[in-house]
């Protein structure tokens, strides 16, 4: 069989490890109806036909709901009817590749809207339909165990990011309620670090899982988030006290309040190019003292891989090889796992802001810094009567330098492979351009000038003066955010259009010179 052995229905198994193992033999529920027209076809058969096609389990709803029809089926027109069911709620055995990947675009993007607050319920517009999810988990529990995890871990601890039709189908069928943590136990120690740190929608959740509490504590203060929480200066109620370098989640103090200036604020503040090497070597000092409590012991171990996984972060974001550091973090990270029994509320806290930055800087090193951005055409491509004759790019692909974390311009360039530009910018840049082709369709080699404010990485400039050519365009861009700017001019010079294009790291405003 090419499918998963549990998923067989002829047989009773049980789970060993990642390992399936076939106890006893049962009868065939379809037996009675293979070599026969015979219909009246049983509700156990059809179950067996369509675990046999299909990874999900919606044959129970399907059944639920036309079992008069299904019924009076032959044995072949019931696998017909599977088959053609295959566009809806059937995710194919023979797509198990197909699916693991739906599930880790999905968990990336999630990750994305997550850390931008562009929710579901929110933003009225659904990250997946209300079924695909339920279907997503259920057809990645076997192929891809932690990713389906992940799945359902951030039903429990991040909800938000499915709308409320999602969250109820999904909680009919309990997948908020045993999510099996310790699978990524298993993954992480059974692999490379190396391997694991190029892993796409894997860490990003774990992070956006672990701030989840913290976050949910912010929100009732009514801030909108982590970093606004540091700029006010604001303190927040609280029983606990979860200050960096002080105890475990379930300890008490006697402060009812605590400061928002935290490990997470420092995180956000610093998070290109990275944390200062000052501040992790002190981390790794503070850290590497002895102590006798195992929860302090814990929290130090943590704190430990985070200056390593910080200080590796830093030297990538800067060109450098991390040397011996990452190997170090990783040794550091599975000996944790291996001798901490409750290693999941320590890196997964139920309460307040994480004691670890872990997940953060694991999420950060499995970004790309560069993408390979396909210069397209403007969708929908405007006439050859309005632009006098039909255009392509100079220039097929350039290569874009992103920021080295999360946000959403970044991670959209990152998933798709194209400029985050939109379509009324490339319209009057190619009516603009067309004006300079004489009736012939030969350019008069007049040279287009654009500015634009506000351009953050560049994206526009970017895609004209690829589509376009270098000899064609003279642009400026003018932009306050230096970690973009200063982005932006490493693609510029890694393309070749540093005589075309002019980077100005300064606030626009309205009489400024």
């Amino acid at each position: 069989a090419t499918h998963h052995p549990c998923q067989l229905p002829r047989v009773t198994c049980k789970r060993v490890g990642s390992a399936c193992v076939r106890t006893m033999a049962m009868a065939d529920p379809c037996e009675p109806f293979r070599s026969s027209s015979r219909r009246g076809l049983t509700r156990a058969c059809y179950g067996a036909i369509w675990a046999a096609q299909c990874t999900t389990e919606y044959w129970r709803e399907h059944w639920h709901s036309n079992s008069e029809t299904l019924a009076v089926y032959t044995y072949e027109e019931a696998i017909a009817d599977v088959r053609n069911n295959r566009h809806h709620r059937c995710w194919p055995h023979s797509d198990e590749a197909e699916n693991c990947q739906v599930a880790v675009n999905w968990l990336d993007f999630a990750t994305s809207m997550a850390f931008t607050g562009f929710l579901p319920e929110r933003s009225r517009v659904p990250l997946l339909g209300d079924e695909e999810f339920v279907d997503m988990v259920e057809a990645t529990r076997f192929s891809c165990p932690v990713r389906s995890m992940l799945l359902r871990l951030l039903l429990q601890r991040m909800p938000q990011v499915l709308t409320n039709s999602s969250r109820r189908l999904a909680h009919i069928k309990m997948m908020h309620v045993g999510v099996p943590i310790n699978v990524l136990r298993q993954f992480m120690l059974s692999n490379s670090f190396s391997r694991l740190v190029g892993q796409t929608g894997l860490f990003g959740p774990l992070k956006t899982a672990a701030e989840a509490p913290w976050h949910r504590e912010l929100d009732g203060t009514g801030l909108a988030g982590v970093d606004e929480c540091a700029k006010t200066g604001r303190e927040v109620p609280s029983p606990q006290d979860f200050e960096l370098g002080r105890t475990n989640s379930s300890s008490s103090s006697s402060s009812p309040r605590r400061s928002c200036t935290h490990l997470l604020a420092t995180f956000y503040r610093q998070r290109d190019p990275g944390l200062d090497h000052a501040l992790t070597k002190r981390w790794l000092d503070a850290a590497s003292t002895a102590d006798a409590d195992a929860d302090d012991s814990k929290a130090k171990s943590l704190m430990r891989v985070s200056a390593l996984l910080a200080q590796v972060d830093l030297l990538r974001n800067l060109g450098d090889g991390p040397g011996s550091l990452l190997k170090q973090a990783g040794e550091e990270l599975r000996a944790f796992l291996r001798r901490t029994t409750d290693w999941d509320s320590w890196m997964l806290p139920s309460r307040g802001p994480p004691q670890h930055l872990v997940f953060h800087f694991l999420d950060k090193l499995s970004l790309q810094l560069v993408v390979d951005v396909v210069v397209d055409p403007p969708n929908p491509m405007p006439s050859e009567d309005m632009l006098g004759r039909a255009m392509g790019p100079a220039i097929n692909q350039v290569k874009m330098s992103v920021l080295p974390d999360r946000d959403i311009i970044s991670d959209h360039i990152r998933r798709t492979g194209t400029f985050h530009c939109p379509f009324t910018f490339k319209q009057q840049l190619l009516e603009a351009a067309a004006q300079s082709f004489n009736n012939a369709g030969v350019s008069d080699g007049e040279v287009l000038r654009v500015v634009e404010v506000g351009g953050f990485l560049g994206d526009c400039i970017l895609w004209a003066t690829a589509w376009l050519g270098p000899s064609r365009i003279r642009a400026l861009e003018v932009e306050p955010v230096g970690a973009a700017t200063s982005r932006f001019r490493e693609s510029v010079a890694r393309n070749g259009f540093s005589d075309s294009v002019e980077v100005r790291t300064e606030v626009a405003r309205k009489g400024a010179q």
